[in-house]
């Protein structure tokens, strides 16, 4: 069994399309700067501290978020490149081809699975 290795370029780049969309989206809904602003107040004095912490944790929320869809991003971007310079389903730790199930499954994967498990401490 082999991939194909227009069709995966196809999907990465349908995925990579989906991941800027939720990234943006995600930024556009938390583009105010403080506490006070997302809330509507003039100012933080008599705010209740529920609501404080409420927006608080919200724009950590986002921020995590962010920060997921930007690694994902960069594995579709890497199994992109990877793609263009011919070396597409090859472990990027130790040069050993990728299982064309694993690549069929998690596309932007760019690391075999014995690799993966050392890269997630298991």
């Amino acid at each position: 069994m082999t991939v194909n290795i227009e069709a995966t370029k196809a999907i990465l780049v349908q995925e990579r399309s989906r991941l800027d969309l939720e990234r943006h989206g995600i930024t556009d809904v938390n583009s105010a700067n403080t506490p006070s602003e997302e809330s509507g107040e003039l100012s933080d004095y008599g705010s209740h501290p529920g609501d404080q912490a409420t927006i608080t944790y919200l724009r950590e929320r986002d921020l995590a978020l962010v920060d997921t869809v930007g690694r994902m991003l960069h594995k579709v971007d890497r199994a992109l490149e990877k793609i263009e310079n011919g070396t597409y389903g090859k472990c990027d730790r130790c040069d050993e081809l990728i299982g064309p199930p694993r690549l069929e499954a998690i596309p932007s994967a760019t690391l075999c699975l014995t690799c993966q498990d050392i890269e997630d401490g298991i």
